[in-house]
């Protein structure tokens, strides 16, 4: 899973995500945040207004590259951290 700090993300394949020339690749529209191996089904936002969102994995779309879904609304600030986790075990 990919989110930016703007408050985007998506679920991106790991096979899709190497470069094949040494400058590399672009994957994400937008400052990153995080990059985070999805080990879980539910995911877990908190924004700079100190709110918080916990929805099912299955809502974000798989994408190779782009900006993605907003992950949560922010008037002001932004993403402040995001994590994936098990809905039956909660984040660790």
């Amino acid at each position: 899973m990919i989110a930016s700090r703007a408050g985007y993300g998506f679920v991106a394949p790991e096979d899709e995500l190497l470069a094949q020339k040494r400058g590399g690749k672009q994957v994400l529209n937008g400052e990153m945040l995080a990059a985070l191996r999805v080990t879980g089904d539910h995911v877990a936002t908190i924004g700079e207004n100190i709110k918080a969102l916990i929805f099912p994995l299955a809502e974000l779309p798989e994408m190779a590259r782009g900006k993605g879904v907003k992950l949560q609304a922010y008037k002001d600030g932004g993403l402040a951290d995001v994590t994936v986790f098990d809905g039956g075990h909660g984040p660790e």
